[in-house]
């Protein structure tokens, strides 16, 4: 992070936040997320160390290639969550900054539990070291796992759950079988049973604690935020097919639209996942700069506007 092209020149680091929250005064102190305190001296870090600019700016270097003079950075957040109206846009206005806010649809128009945050939630519900408890939530995916997944596709995934950077290689497997492996209405089923089991069974009351609101969105516009996509329902985008990746980015476009933050809308693919198909809906919907999870510093004389690289929290000092 933060080192120069060459001698003049720098990348702009752009950081990836998710949960920001007081996490030992919350029910899940478990939730990987960042500590509202930590954030706080992250952004007194950055403040000192970069020049920590706007969207708008960051559109003009990559419209003009533009190249950044000092150590420069970029703020965004990612699922609409309520924390990044109730912790982290206070704290941003206190320094006189904004951020970008990329948001998916269904949660803040439909009232809608994502399988992404039920997966999360029923993780930081227990002791991801206690091997019995992550045994027990594998166990209920194993009949499923027998039935729908083609020979040898076990194993390759468990192969792959070897290369986290954050989770051990059974949560992986966990979170690869609920979030995209398994056929989209099995994985509703287990995740809402397994949600139930070991979080809630007031799936409406959690998501409207949960998420932002069309009221939270207008204030954030208001205040000088950005706000961007991150699709409709928070999918694996390489897993749908032409007609459905469609259908995720221009249901949360008409939802960006409603605030009026659709003239040069941005996006943060959900889980940094995207293909050729990807890449040509959202040329053609006119998108003028798109975020993946590939770790680096975004070159913006060279980097292709559409496929952007960004840090995570973690890998800058708090």
């Amino acid at each position: 992070m933060l080192q120069s092209v060459d001698s003049t020149t720098h990348p702009v680091d752009v950081v990836m936040y998710h949960y920001v929250r007081p996490l030992e005064q919350t029910a899940f102190p478990r939730i990987k997320g960042l500590h509202a305190d930590a954030f706080e001296r992250q952004l007194d870090w950055l403040t000192a160390n970069t020049r920590i600019i706007t969207m708008d700016e960051f559109l003009v270097m990559l419209d003009t290639g533009q190249t950044a003079q000092e150590p420069t950075s970029l703020l965004t957040f990612d699922d609409g969550l309520r924390d990044h109206v109730e912790v982290v846009m206070p704290a941003l206005l206190r320094r006189g900054l904004t951020g970008a806010f990329y948001v998916p649809s269904a949660p803040i128009v439909n009232h809608e539990l994502l399988d992404v945050h039920r997966i999360q939630f029923i993780l930081a519900s227990i002791d991801a070291d206690d091997a019995d408890q992550v045994a027990a939530i594998l166990d209920a995916c194993r009949p499923a796992m027998l039935e729908h997944l083609a020979p040898g596709r076990l194993a390759e995934l468990q192969n792959e759950a070897q290369a986290s950077r954050f989770d051990t290689p059974d949560v992986i497997l966990i979170k690869r079988l609920l979030q995209r492996e398994l056929p989209r209405h099995v994985r509703r089923e287990l995740t809402a049973e397994l949600f139930a089991r070991f979080v809630t069974s007031d799936e409406s009351a959690f998501a409207g604690e949960l998420y932002l609101d069309m009221s939270d969105l207008q204030a954030m516009v208001d205040a000088g935020m950005h706000i961007g996509s991150h699709a409709d329902t928070h999918e694996w985008l390489t897993f749908l097919d032409e007609q459905e990746q469609e259908r995720e980015l221009r249901t949360c476009l008409a939802l960006l639209e409603s605030v009026g933050s659709a003239d040069r809308w941005t996006m943060a693919y959900p889980y940094g996942d995207h293909d050729d198909v990807t890449l040509a809906i959202t040329e053609r919907l006119s998108c003028a700069a798109a975020f993946t999870t590939k770790v680096g510093g975004a070159q913006t004389a060279t980097d292709m506007r559409l496929t952007l690289p960004r840090y995570d929290t973690n890998d800058f000092p708090q």
